[in-house]
């Protein structure tokens, strides 16, 4: 299959967005939580909700 220009640069917008703030959005749940992997999970999560709600980011 073949995406078009507007998949492609839904992926290249959330690929910067993922880049530049998975770092801090996971340290800011590690202080939270003391926890690595508890950190990285929200994290993960974080970002797997914006992916499912691009509109709140793609505006």
């Amino acid at each position: 299959m073949i995406a078009n220009n507007e998949e492609v640069e839904t992926v290249d917008h959330f690929s910067m967005l993922f880049k530049n703030n998975y770092s801090r959005v996971k340290y800011f749940a590690y202080v939270l939580l003391k926890s690595e992997p508890d950190a990285e999970d929200v994290a993960q999560e974080v970002f797997a909700r914006l992916w499912e709600r691009q509109n709140i980011w793609l505006d």
